[in-house]
């Protein structure tokens, strides 16, 4: 399966969520690449890191930008059995072509306004490309994914209502672009900063040093993963 992290609006979260996904399924055995399409490069520091401090299971990594995202991501999809793929925050060459070749997309949103609106462009990105893809003969799965939300259940919920009336009148929008809403919300969490800088992911904090932050923090990318890639029994 090739998944890719992607929107149109710079700093939801896309690297963060690419790499703990990548990570938990690479954990539970399956044979998955990471491919950066984002000339930042946090995806391909991180697994540097992983890299220089040992981590296992070494997670294989390729960089991939401009008009050879296609070919490239076409050639890894031949070696591995599942893609993660990490691109850009902008209207980049590189998340337009790798929408043309995934399986799955997932919208990372922040509970503001600013992001709301800016999923405005993706939902109009994507329905463009749902078009273009049908004409072939191939779907896409896309999923819009709250990211960073408040810890704070009563303050979480404040936002989220305070921008139900913007939400509602993108539902025939996104309903038509094929967008659905996972079922799991990622929260803004310091378990996931604290794991970055030594190239692991949220999974593979030792059992007798976690909180029960990163507990929640696990449970959650868990979550995510279930709903991408269905419940492994």
């Amino acid at each position: 399966m090739i998944v890719v992290f992607g929107t149109r609006k710079g700093g939801a979260g896309k690297s963060t969520l690419s790499l703990n996904i990548a990570a938990l399924r690479k954990l539970k055995g399956h044979d998955v690449c990471m491919v950066d399409c984002d000339d930042q490069k946090t995806v391909t520091r991180w697994n540097a890191t992983r890299n220089e401090h040992g981590v296992e299971p070494a997670i294989p990594l390729i960089n991939a930008l401009g008009t050879d995202v296609v070919s490239i991501i076409r050639e890894q999809a031949k070696r591995y059995d599942d893609l993660v793929i990490d691109v850009p925050g902008r209207d980049a060459a590189e998340l337009r072509h790798s929408l043309l070749v995934c399986d799955v997309m997932v919208i990372p949103v922040k509970v503001s306004l600013t992001d709301v609106w800016a999923l405005e462009k993706d939902i109009a990105m994507v329905y463009e490309l749902q078009q273009q893809r049908k004409a072939i003969g191939l779907g896409m799965r896309v999923v819009m994914l709250f990211n960073e939300v408040p810890t704070l259940p009563n303050v979480r919920d404040k936002q989220i209502n305070d921008l139900a009336e913007v939400i509602l009148k993108m539902q025939d929008q996104m309903q038509a672009a094929g967008i659905e809403v996972c079922s799991v919300q990622i929260t803004d969490r310091d378990s996931f900063k604290k794991v970055l800088g030594k190239g692991k992911s949220i999974f593979e904090i030792p059992p007798e040093n976690q909180t029960k932050s990163d507990q929640s923090a696990q449970e959650e990318m868990q979550g995510l993963y279930d709903f991408i890639y269905g419940v492994e029994k």
